[in-house]
């Protein structure tokens, strides 16, 4: 009997003491609670006590988390609807703030973070073009979206640590319409384009025709020039020749004459043997 009283003593004392004990992690830390009431926080990692049945014991992660939001529509300073879809990575700061406002709770943080991160969400996309979120310093504008939610996110004891837009895109109800009007401002920039080939073409052109022409009257000039000096060289030549020899320069073109006169077969003429122009062919039949 001794020995089961004292095997039930021992059973009651285990029990009491492991409701006594717990440990916290090197990535938790712990808040303690007395019917309601915050009794301890930011416990470090080791092995700590507590009242049993009366404390209880809300162990909170330390590592960083992440928000992922579904894609929300957010209009800009232009009255244009943009599709958004982002992510927010936390932790907790205040682990005594933590449980007061989410409940030690990492789901209901979340819920919390995710209206405040969207506040400034359109808050800051309200203020900028479509041009500007898409194209321009994406780190400015995250930056102040980070900003203008850091202080909402501190009263819930929670750090946001980054804000991340993965893409920003048109509403599918939108997207057909912008892609027609994209197609007809690329349409309009290429028949520009074409409109000024066509006329750097017609000028290109216009240049070599103009310089064509100006070749063809230079070879023109040359060309006249070379037989116009080739003529007087011919003249000078027949001079001379025929001031050496006139009587063998005679007979010399006139028997140049007979061939080109004679040189085709079926040709007749009808010419008088006493004229000028047979008077070798007289001469020829006299010896």
């Amino acid at each position: 009997m001794k020995l089961m009283t004292s095997i039930v003593a021992l059973l009651v004392v285990a029990v009491v003491v492991s409701m006594s004990v717990f440990t916290v992690r090197e990535d938790q830390t712990a808040v303690k609670v007395r019917l309601g009431q915050i009794r301890a926080s930011d416990y470090k990692p080791g092995l700590h006590f507590k009242l049993p049945i009366v404390e209880d014991i809300y162990k909170i992660e330390g590592r960083v988390m992440t928000v992922d939001t579904p894609p929300q529509r957010v209009l800009t300073i232009e009255k244009k609807n943009v599709m958004v879809d982002l992510f927010v990575k936390w932790r907790v700061s205040n682990a005594e703030k933590f449980y007061l406002q989410a409940s030690a709770s990492e789901q209901r943080a979340a819920d919390l973070i995710e209206p405040v991160v969207r506040k400034a969400l359109l808050d800051a996309f309200g203020k900028r073009t479509v041009d500007q979120v898409v194209a321009q310093d994406r780190t400015a504008l995250l930056d102040e979206i980070e900003a203008n939610a850091a202080g909402r996110a501190a009263d819930l004891g929670v750090e946001l640590v980054d804000v991340r837009v993965k893409k920003v895109e048109w509403p599918s109800d939108v997207l057909s319409s912008v892609y027609e009007r994209m197609r007809k401002e690329r349409a309009t920039v290429a028949a520009k384009f074409r409109s000024e080939g066509d006329e750097a073409a017609r000028g290109i052109r216009a240049s070599s025709d103009r310089e064509r022409e100006e070749l063809i009257a230079e070879a023109l000039s040359e060309s006249q020039k070379t037989r116009g000096e080739g003529d007087a060289l011919a003249a000078r030549i027949y001079a001379e020749a025929y001031s050496v020899d006139p009587e063998f320069y005679s007979f010399y073109r006139t028997t140049n004459a007979y061939g080109k006169v004679f040189n085709a077969q079926n040709d007749m003429m009808v010419i008088d043997t006493e004229s000028d122009f047979f008077k070798y062919f007289g001469q020829s039949n006299a010896r």
